[in-house]
């Protein structure tokens, strides 16, 4: 594999598509247990899946790159929801393509993958449009997202010890698959969102080209980056962080 096709398979675990909320903060939603895709869907992405073992490996279950089955696959992906997966594989894969996967190729390709990982097919075809309303989860259930998930939370900028500054009133983490700057729907979203209860130390101000002088108390913002699982406080690792209004309120 030449250093490009590295880079791209790397992209698969890097930076996909657009933030989606986690099982904990979504109603309503059905899982890839339901029976989301159809045996014939399957069937039809299983001839496109030649071109990615030749990055993936044969067996695909991440020994060679980065796992498209098993429970490597379902941990990377779990709480998220199909528009993830798809939007990457429609936009970006094969990396070796003159160009990209029609939606319906994108489409088989995803219900393929879901086979290969044990979800059940059921009675109706997988749709573009149902995929946003259909989280991946593991046999357990719904699970806390694991150490170093890449997630986004809303809430209050507050000056801890030193210089320190922490974001308070925050919302649960929720998966961020595009950690750079948020686009304007995105804030929208996030003013919009009631406080939550949660604290976390926010690290490396710098990576969001952020001082500590720089900052403002009180401010909502919309914070990304990568969550930090830490006995004394929960952290995130700082990717960007935008002001989405002027004053936290008394939201609770």
């Amino acid at each position: 594999m030449n250093k490009r096709h590295t880079l791209i398979a790397f992209l698969l675990f890097a930076a996909p598509a657009l933030p989606v909320e986690t099982a904990g903060a979504q109603t309503g939603h059905r899982t890839v247990w339901d029976g989301v895709y159809t045996q014939a869907q399957a069937e039809r992405g299983q001839p496109l899946m030649g071109q990615c073992r030749g990055c993936h490996g044969a067996t695909m279950d991440g020994s060679q790159a980065p796992a498209l089955r098993g429970d490597k696959f379902v941990d990377y992906w779990r709480e998220d929801t199909l528009e993830s997966l798809y939007t990457l594989i429609k936009n970006t894969m094969p990396p070796r393509a003159n160009s990209a996967l029609n939606e319906d190729e994108a489409v088989g390709i995803v219900s393929y993958l879901l086979q290969q990982s044990g979800f059940p097919a059921g009675n109706a075809d997988l749709t573009i449009d149902a995929m946003p309303g259909i989280l991946v989860q593991g046999a357990n259930g719904p699970q806390p997202l694991p150490n170093y998930a890449v997630v986004q939370v809303t809430g209050c900028t507050a000056k801890g010890e030193g210089e320190n500054w922490l974001i308070t009133q925050a919302t649960e983490p929720v998966r961020a698959r595009n950690s750079g700057r948020a686009s304007d729907i995105e804030l929208k979203a996030a003013a919009a969102r009631n406080a939550g209860s949660r604290t976390f130390q926010l690290q490396n101000l710098a990576m969001a080209g952020l001082s500590s002088s720089s900052m403002q108390e009180g401010r909502k913002v919309l914070v990304k980056g990568a969550l930090i699982l830490n006995p004394g406080g929960d952290r995130i690792g700082i990717n960007s962080l935008q002001e989405v209004a002027a004053s936290c309120g008394n939201e609770r």
